[in-house]
């Protein structure tokens, strides 16, 4: 049985996808030179309320998507 990661509200995360325990989410991913990227958002999609306390952000899987068009995968 294999399992999956959720964040805290019950959502399934994509690989590379994590949240943190302050509640931010963070995508890890590996650039040309092997070296570890990493991009983080307080909002997983673009239906997610922003905290009050954190500077407006775009949310992470529209990073991760502009990431791989860049990348040339998408």
């Amino acid at each position: 049985m294999r399992h999956y990661r959720r964040d805290n509200k019950g959502r399934f995360l994509q690989v590379g996808e994590y949240q943190r325990a302050d509640g931010r989410y963070m995508f890890r991913y590996r650039e040309s030179a092997n070296k570890m990227r990493v991009v983080y958002s307080w909002r997983l999609t673009a239906a997610d309320p922003q905290p009050r306390y954190a500077r407006p952000c775009k949310p992470l899987r529209e990073i991760v998507t502009e990431i791989y068009r860049q990348k040339g995968v998408m």
